[in-house]
């Protein structure tokens, strides 16, 4: 009998969250309050979201009591994901939220996120669902051999992906799959109550849907604070002394300059 030991080498780690009704429900009323007086976030967003009255994208205010909750559960589960998924010490800092409301014709182009630090995580999670995303799915599963796998089959214009969320991390074709290469992409079911986050290069995009009712998602961005001992994986002593030293000539600089703002010089 040989043994083998797998090595897998991913090309992306994606983390899912599930939350329950009650914390969705929660979202969802504070999301009600600041449809109409939140402050308009897709100014700075490509969301293609403009087919219906109601159409738009909302920051979250994380000033509010739903609000603070929310950044700080976004706080532990941005660490959870750089610690225990991908081994990096580091903290993480939700620093901005939005939420779209999605109604027929509305779609979100091929993209990536932005964020402050050179590593960042983004995510999105689903609220409420339209009834023609689900009702094209159930058809689709019914009609499947009993056993098979539930991954969506795009012949014969079967609609069963429109209002998904695509994510894709390489340029593989079916050839290259059949060469042993792994797949780069993979289609996300909007699932009420569940989170994916991942790394915020990670491109990807919402297809439209067609029947009514409302798509709600909301979306969130984090800083990567990296510790120090994460900054100096790898450094030699003369690096690791070089880079105390540069730290402590920053703090002398802050100390100076908060210094200085105590004494009004800024005012002058």
């Amino acid at each position: 009998m040989i043994e083998m030991e797998t090595h897998i080498k991913p090309a992306v780690t994606l983390g899912k969250v599930v939350f329950g009704q009650e914390v969705v429900d929660e979202l969802i009323e504070e999301v009600e309050t600041l449809r109409n007086v939140g402050d308009n976030a897709g100014d700075k967003l490509v969301g293609q979201l403009h087919n219906d009255e109601k159409s738009k994208q909302v920051s979250l205010d994380f000033e509010t009591d739903v609000g603070k909750k929310w950044k700080k559960l976004m706080d532990g589960i941005g660490d959870k994901y750089l610690t225990d998924m991908v081994g990096r010490l580091a903290k993480s800092e939700c620093f901005e939220a939005w939420t779209n409301h999605a109604y027929a014709g509305d779609y979100n182009p091929f993209h990536t996120h932005g964020c402050r630090t050179y590593a960042g995580l983004s995510a999105f999670m689903w609220l409420k669902n339209p009834k023609s995303i689900e009702e094209a799915w159930d058809e689709w599963v019914s009609e499947l051999p009993e056993g098979a796998p539930k991954i969506p089959n795009l012949n014969n214009a079967s609609g069963v992906i429109d209002g998904w969320t695509q994510c894709v991390w390489s340029t593989t074709t079916n050839q290259d799959t059949m060469a042993l290469h792994p797949p780069g992409q993979e289609w996300f079911k909007p699932t009420i109550g569940h989170l994916w986050i991942f790394p915020n290069w990670l491109h990807h995009q919402v297809y439209p849907f067609f029947g009514p009712g409302e798509r709600l998602s909301i979306a969130m961005n984090w800083n990567v604070h990296d510790s120090d001992e994460q900054l100096l994986l790898g450094k030699s002593e003369e690096q690791k002394q070089e880079f105390y030293a540069f730290q402590e000539e920053r703090k002398k600089e802050k100390e100076i300059l908060d210094k200085a703002k105590e004494d009004g010089f800024w005012e002058k």
